[in-house]
């Protein structure tokens, strides 16, 4: 699997890829139910919790019912 989906990324950050799906995670690394898509140049909109950070996932991982 390509790097882009293990690096999180903090709101505000610009989606360099086409289009991303994105998982709102816990400090800890743990997926909450929150996901977003974008495309290539929007920025990351702010979380739902203070701290929470973003992570790319793969069309792949969510049909595999992986979060």
């Amino acid at each position: 699997m390509s790097s882009i989906f293990t690096k999180t990324k903090r709101p505000g950050d610009i989606a360099s890829a086409n289009s991303v799906i994105f998982q709102e995670i816990e400090p800890l690394g743990r997926g909450t139910r929150h996901y977003i898509t974008l495309k290539k140049g929007q920025a990351l909109p702010p979380t739902e919790v203070a701290g929470n950070l973003w992570r790319p996932r793969s069309i792949y991982d969510l049909q595999a019912g992986i979060s």
